[in-house]
């Protein structure tokens, strides 16, 4: 007949439409999928493992010799150990392409804390005019606060521009969308034949 049937893997798409798929994905609704939910809870486990080490500048590791390195190591904030506060940035990244997190500079020059930031509530600005980069980020209370890109440590997924990360699962949207999709159609189709008639 002319009429693409497609697959189960990548159906057609007038079978997505039909069925009410064509919808934007979140990075909320991805993280929901059991496909990138494992994928971004194993290798944010797997790189909360991973040591951070620190050199002198004749690339020599100094392990704990280092003022930051306690950040590193131990603690990064009163509330997170190395381990979580490295799988919440990664995790960032996985779900929103971006792991941001707040230094907290001491007197002395050192940072004396790593806090992560709400990928959802911070925003990444280029001025234009003088080709400089600024932080733009809000609190639960609704407090906005600028930071400059010394206040700031932001790892990146994929990235075309160099400024913006990618989420991974973006590359999979087209997939990621036929299964939401047909994943609504069976849930309404098994509880529309389970109502009583009459």
């Amino acid at each position: 007949t002319g009429t693409d049937s497609g697959t189960l893997l990548n159906p057609a798409q007038w079978l997505i439409d039909a069925i009410g798929g064509g919808a934007v994905l979140t990075p909320e609704q991805a993280a929901k999928n059991s496909n990138v939910a494992a994928c971004v809870s194993i290798l944010a486990d797997d790189i909360g493992k991973l040591p951070i080490h620190t050199f002198n500048n004749q690339k020599k590791d100094i392990g704990m010799k280092h003022p930051v390195a306690k950040l590193l190591y131990e603690r990064p904030n009163p509330f997170m150990s190395a381990f979580v506060f490295k799988q919440t940035i990664q995790g960032h990244i996985g779900i929103y392409g971006n792991g941001i997190a707040y230094i907290k500079w001491g007197p002395d020059g050192y940072p004396v804390a790593l806090w992560p930031l709400d990928p959802v509530r911070t925003f990444v600005q280029l001025d234009a005019a003088t080709g400089t980069l600024h932080y733009r980020t809000q609190n639960a209370q609704g407090e906005v606060y600028d930071l400059k890109p010394d206040e700031v440590l932001h790892f990146k997924a994929f990235t075309r521009d160099g400024i913006i990360g990618i989420p991974p699962w973006k590359t999979l949207i087209d997939e990621l969308d036929s299964q939401n999709a047909l994943k609504s159609f069976i849930c309404d189709f098994y509880r529309n034949s389970t109502l009583s008639s009459g």
